[in-house]
Parts: structure tokens; sequence; C-alpha cells
């Protein structure tokens, strides 16, 4: 593609994306063509469209909250970790000391459970 073309491209979006305050960029590699199309469908009932951009237009910024992004933003933003990921953190983080205290329970009544289990099978060897 010619840097002529290129730039076109790079003013028609210019053009489409002002006054956009909330934009993403997501990589839709490995999705199959019928959900791509599931995925088209679901974004439009919600009013947000879709628009598929080539390799070869790097990205030099976007907007989030109606913030500008750098391309650095960007690249930082692409690499946060997903939903299911984020809150798997958050639940090992309410869980974790729920857990340890568990443990601080149970510890001793089982520590006494195991001697007086011990102190029955000595008594009744006896």
């Amino acid at each position: 593609m010619s840097k002529f073309v290129k730039n076109l491209m790079i003013q028609d979006l210019t053009t489409r994306w002002d006054g956009v305050e909330e934009l993403m960029t997501v990589d839709t590699t490995g999705l199959t063509a019928e959900e791509n199309v599931v995925l088209r469908r679901r974004l439009r009932e919600k009013g947000v469209s879709m628009m598929v951009i080539r390799n070869s237009l790097e990205p030099r910024g976007g907007v989030l909250d109606g913030e500008a992004l750098s391309a650095a933003d960007v690249t930082a933003v692409s690499k946060w970790p997903t939903r299911t990921e984020m809150l798997s953190t958050l639940m090992g983080q309410v869980m974790g000391p729920a857990m340890t205290l568990s443990g601080q329970l149970l510890g001793p009544g089982k520590l006494l459970a195991s001697q007086v289990k011990q102190k029955g099978e000595e008594e009744g060897e006896g």
C-alpha cells in the first residue's frame, strides 16, 4: 500500500472518529467468520460500531473515557489483563484473608483432635 493511500485512509479514520469519546482497539484474530458476525450483531444491538483496520496502519493513539491516548498508552492498555483475569485476581485477594483465617481457626482444632485420637489409641492398647 502506498504512503498516499495510507494517508488517505488515516484522514478518513480521523474524520470518522472526530467527536468520538470512547474508542477501543481489539484483536479479533482467531474468531471464526460466524463468531465475528455474532460479535458484530451483539455490538450493533448495543449501539456500538466495529471497524476492521489493516495491521499495516499502526495505532498512533486512541480515546478512553474522553481522554486522548498516545500510541504508548494504547500499547499499555492492550496489555491490561482481561476481565476474567481481573476477576480471578480480585477473588484471590478477597478469599486470601478468609482462607488464612480458616486455616488459623481449624489448625489448632485438628491438632487437638489428633492428640485426643492418639491418646485414645494408647489407652485402648493398654
